[in-house]
């Protein structure tokens, strides 16, 4: 758990001002994990401007690969831009150094490089992805700073997309079930997951987004639509018609 809290302001006018402070802070969680209050006070020693800080001042655990590693698992598009800037305050007056600035880049784009190709992804769908190529040399932290937030943001969007892939075959996998077995009293939430290999959590947030309705109300949905069909089209009573959709208790199939 995280707890960011702004920057007071005194009108509503300048309430931007303290939702862009608590977003910042907030994007600290990634290079601070043990901090668990953020706001200016705790964060005071790395909210120094690059001209009070030193090359000297640099812990080498601000460089870590698994700093970047861990936001491209767990951040989105909307939050680089905030954890670019405090990776880099983090760093300060250093980027005055021209090979540490090359540094930085390398040891980002590599971090990046390794972990699309994680996911099956190359360094030419990267570069599709981003918006400014690579430079032969940086000259300042601005162009440090938008070159972090292009590959960073290219590498989330494509973690995005994957995922997104990967979600669209389970729920294939997951609606051909149900299609499969849908009349069968002991389809449940539990059965599909067994049978199509996802996680309980992971299938219902999924199927709600997706579908903009509950793994119920679907199941549901498609016993009503064959019930109605058996019932304009066959003689048969409605307690047989339970039984051919679904449901055991003719009774609760009637006040469905």
């Amino acid at each position: 758990w995280y707890v960011a809290v702004g920057n007071k302001v005194e009108r509503l006018s300048q309430l931007h001002e303290c939702y862009e402070s608590v977003n910042q802070y907030f994007a600290w969680r990634f290079l601070e994990p043990q901090m668990h209050i953020l706001n200016k006070e705790s964060l005071a020693d790395y909210l120094q401007t690059p001209e009070e800080k030193n090359l000297n001042r640099v812990e080498p655990g601000k460089m870590d690969p698994e700093i970047i590693r861990d936001f491209l698992n767990r951040g989105n598009k909307e939050e680089v831009s905030d954890f670019v800037q405090s990776y880099l305050q983090g760093i300060g007056e250093a980027l005055n150094s021209r090979m540490f600035r090359d540094y930085v880049i390398l040891n980002v784009r590599f971090t990046v490089l390794s972990y699309i190709e994680s996911f099956g992804c190359s360094q030419e769908e990267l570069e599709k992805e981003m918006e400014y190529p690579q430079q032969e040399k940086y000259s300042g932290s601005e162009e440090v700073r938008r070159y972090l937030v292009d590959i960073l943001r290219a590498a989330v969007v494509l973690r995005e997309k994957d995922s997104s892939n990967q979600s669209g075959k389970s729920l294939k996998h997951v609606l051909e079930y149900i299609a499969e077995n849908y009349d069968q009293e002991t389809l449940t939430l539990r059965s599909v997951v067994d049978a199509v290999k996802v996680s309980t959590n992971y299938l219902s947030a999924v199927f709600s987004q997706t579908m903009q309705k509950t793994f119920v109300e679907y199941v549901t949905e498609k016993r009503m639509e064959k019930a109605k069909k058996l019932l304009r089209t066959t003689d048969k009573p409605a307690g047989t018609i339970a039984t051919e959709v679904g449901y055991k208790d003719s009774h609760y199939f009637s006040f469905v």
